[in-house]
Order: C-alpha cells, then sequence, then structure tokens
C-alpha cells in the first residue's frame, strides 16, 4: 500500500504515517501503532467482503494469534518470490532454511530460551555478513554486457542444480515441473514453439550437439536400460510392424503400383497449380499453324542445291526396302 494521499488528481502528498514521533506529538497525533492497526483492520474488511461477493468461504483476520484465541504456533513468514516458486516447482532450498529456523525459534519459545535463540541468530547473521564481506565485490549489473549476464546466469544455474542433483526425491519433482510447464506452453501455440526451438537449434548446432554428447556419454547406462526394456515391452509390436512392412515392400515390388482416379485427378491439380492452366485449344492450333507456316517454302524452285540437299531425307535402313535407290546397269559413265 502506498503511504502518500490517492485523490482523483493522482497520488498527493505524504500521509502522517511517515512522521515522526516529535512531529506527531506537535501536531497533537497518536502514535503510529493504531493508525497501522486501524488500517490493518480496514483493509481486512474490504478483503472479507470481496471474499464474499465473490463466493468463497475463506475469510483473514488482521488481529493477533492471541487476540484470536487460537494456541497454534504462527506460521512462518514465506517470501513471495520463494511462496510462487514453490507452489509451481515444490520444495526449495530458501523455503526449507526459513522453515527451520522457525522451528527453531518456535522451539525455543516453548522451552523459555528465545533470548539465546536471538543471540544465536544475530551472532550468524555477523558471521554471514563478515563471510559476504571478504568475497571479491561483484561488478553491478547495470555495468555487465549481455553475454556477462547470461554467464551469470549460467553459473547460478549450475550452482543450483548441483545442490538440487544432492536429493533426487525434489529432482524428480522439479524435472516433473518443468515437464508439465513444457507441455502447457506449447499446447498454447505449437507451430511457433516448435519454429523458436529450430530456429535456437540452428543457431546453436554446437552447442546442442555437445551437450547432447555429453549428455549421452554421462547417461549411457540409463539410455540403454530403457531401451532394453522398451524392445523387451513391445517386442510384439515391434515383430508385427517389421513383418507388415516387409509384406507392403514385396508386394510393391511385385505389383507396380497404379495410380487411382482420384490420384490421377488430385496430380492434374497440381500440376497445374504449379504450371498454369496452359493455351486453349484455339491457341493450340494457332501455334501449330504459325509454326507450319514458317517452315514451308513458297517457291520450291528458288532453293539452292545445299538447301535442296538440307532438306532432302536421306535414306535410311530402317526405312522401306522398296523405297530405296536400287544401283543401275548403264555403265557409259554419264558419256
Amino acid at each position: 500500500m502506498t503511504i502518500r494521499e490517492v485523490s482523483p488528481e493522482g497520488v498527493g502528498a505524504r500521509t502522517t504515517l511517515e512522521l515522526g514521533g516529535r512531529e506527531r506529538h506537535q501536531r497533537g497525533l497518536g502514535p503510529t501503532r493504531e493508525e497501522y492497526l486501524a488500517i490493518r483492520a480496514r483493509w481486512a474488511a474490504v478483503t472479507n467482503d470481496s471474499l464474499h461477493r465473490a463466493g468463497l468461504n475463506v475469510r483473514v483476520d488482521h488481529r493477533s494469534l492471541e487476540q484470536q484465541g487460537l494456541s497454534r504456533a504462527p506460521r512462518p513468514p514465506i517470501p513471495d518470490k520463494v511462496f510462487y516458486a514453490e507452489r509451481q516447482s515444490g520444495p526449495s532450498q530458501a523455503g526449507d532454511e526459513i522453515r527451520a529456523r522457525h522451528r527453531e525459534r518456535i522451539e525455543a519459545l516453548q522451552k523459555g530460551e528465545l533470548s539465546s535463540f536471538k543471540e544465536r541468530v544475530r551472532e550468524r547473521a555477523v558471521a554471514d555478513l563478515k563471510q559476504k564481506d571478504a568475497q571479491p565485490k561483484q561488478p553491478r549489473r547495470n555495468t555487465l554486457t549481455k553475454e556477462q549476464r547470461h554467464e551469470v546466469r549460467r553459473q547460478k544455474y549450475a550452482e543450483r542444480r548441483e545442490i538440487e542433483r544432492k536429493d533426487p526425491i525434489r529432482e524428480a519433482q522439479r524435472r516433473e515441473a518443468a515437464r508439465q510447464q513444457y507441455y502447457k506452453s506449447r499446447e498454447k501455440d505449437p507451430e511457433a514453439y516448435r519454429q523458436g526451438r529450430r530456429e535456437y537449434r540452428r543457431s546453436h548446432a554446437d552447442e546442442v550437439n555437445r551437450n547432447q554428447r555429453l549428455y549421452r556419454k554421462e547417461h549411457s547406462e540409463e539410455l540403454n536400460r530403457q531401451r532394453r526394456e522398451y524392445r523387451r515391452t513391445h517386442a510384439a509390436e515391434e515383430n508385427r510392424k517389421q513383418r507388415e512392412y516387409r509384406q507392403r515392400a514385396a508386394l510393391e515390388r511385385e505389383t507396380p503400383h497404379q495410380p487411382t482416379a482420384e490420384e490421377s485427378a488430385r496430380k492434374w491439380l497440381e500440376y497445374r497449380e504449379r504450371h498454369g492452366p496452359g493455351p486453349t485449344a484455339e491457341e493450340s492450333a494457332q501455334n501449330w499453324l504459325a509454326y507450319r507456316n514458317s517452315q514451308e517454302v513458297s517457291d520450291p524452285a528458288q532453293l539452292t542445291p545445299s538447301a535442296d540437299r538440307a532438306h532432302r531425307k536421306e535414306p535410311s535402313a530402317a526405312d522401306d526396302p522398296d523405297d530405296r535407290p536400287r544401283p543401275t546397269h548403264d555403265h557409259d559413265l554419264e558419256l
């Protein structure tokens, strides 16, 4: 919630919640605690009214457990980032640490050792701060290049995976959550998702192939076991498919495929779409007449001996025997 006034003109001046104790006393205002409690009560009333109008039975209460008359221990305050991450992927290391500290606090409260527990928490925080200060200073994120930010993200991802691999159950939960998220995103737009994956594999072919080889090498035994189990459980189906394939291939070799009327019509339509409708009957007749007229000679006497020989058909052995030239017995040698 904002601590400024909100009006039709927008966000205005600061409210009295930001005033210090001296300034509040000078203005005749009470302690800030009362205003915060009033805001919490109003917020709870508005929330419960909205839940009632939405048809939900759940309600919220701004009062403490003691004021409500409940004896149960308070729940650990989980940050929003951790809460939504666990709701999507299951328990996380950060959430487990928060819940473990909360259990320690409850146990210390029950034993009457709350002060010593707070002292241990303070010492732990000081030690963590000293360890953080001893580490080299990291450059600010806004000063890094795009590739450097990607490298930092990959390093954090690898560190988180190393922690997750130590717990097989959590690793399986994480993989299942990632698989379900993949299915949901793919169902929204399958073609766009496949196109994006193809483009990524094309632009990162070396990295993808290297990761695949590394994965097969690390999980070779598991992959081989899964293949053997699959072949063993689906042996009958695989054998049936192989027999059907061999029979179909032998039948195609013996009897070549004859296209049906529908296949011929479909191929003809595909041909027309690729090459166009083609000339009409009238256009074909006109083209043929034009071609024949261009090949004919108006006056045969104008043919030269070379042209006459070019247009004369040379006899061949494949022609009719009666049309072949016969030898003459005239030996006058044209005298």
